[in-house]
């Protein structure tokens, strides 16, 4: 019998005991809950205080810059803006008289077709141009009122890239960044270019 009564002690002391740890959990639970309140203010406050040295030593590097540096960090922006332009020197002459002329002609890209940049010139500049066939059998007839064998059976229009006279049509004539041409009237199929 003495067996059974503290059996049923330890059973009530068991169930007595889980009692009071679940009375404890909710406290436990509120001070956890407290303790995290205060750990994620305290996270704050150190946020605000690093915010705070940030601009503080932001002002002070923005005092100690000179303007020249400021200057030197602009400089690759031009730099970057002139390397993107692709500049040729292009004119057209006739027998008589410049039709046109520019030094600093700025081409679309790096290089492009001859024939494509008297067209874009032709539209610009209102100048009428007569051409017979396309890319390699393209043929420039006559330009304003100058035309082939108006001064002769040897004339009309030549083109020039960089001081020479190229072997290819102007259809395929590709053109590069700083190259010089110039398209030409000639009376002697260009013999007269180099008296």
């Amino acid at each position: 019998m003495k067996k059974i009564i503290a059996l049923i002690l330890i059973i009530l002391l068991s169930f007595a005991l889980l009692a009071c740890q679940t009375e404890v959990l909710p406290d436990n639970g509120s001070l956890q809950e407290e303790y995290q309140e205060e750990e994620v203010e305290e996270v704050e406050e150190i946020e605000e205080e690093s915010k705070i040295e940030k601009t503080e030593d932001e002002l002070e590097e923005d005092e100690t810059t000179s303007p020249k540096e400021e200057v030197v960090k602009e400089e690759p922006a031009k730099d970057l803006e002139i390397s993107n332009k692709y500049i040729i020197s292009f004119s057209i002459e006739g027998p008589d008289s410049i039709l046109y002329q520019n030094e600093s002609y700025e081409m679309e890209g790096d290089s492009m077709i001859a024939l494509n940049i008297l067209t874009a010139i032709a539209d610009k500049e209102d100048l009428r141009i007569d051409l017979m066939g396309s890319g390699r059998t393209a043929y420039l007839k006559g330009i304003n009122d100058y035309y082939e064998f108006d001064y002769g059976p040897l004339s009309g229009w030549m083109i020039q890239l960089n001081g020479e006279i190229p072997q290819r049509s102007i259809g395929v004539l590709e053109i590069n960044q700083g190259d010089n041409v110039r398209l030409r009237y000639t009376k002697e199929l260009g013999n007269d270019f180099y008296d």
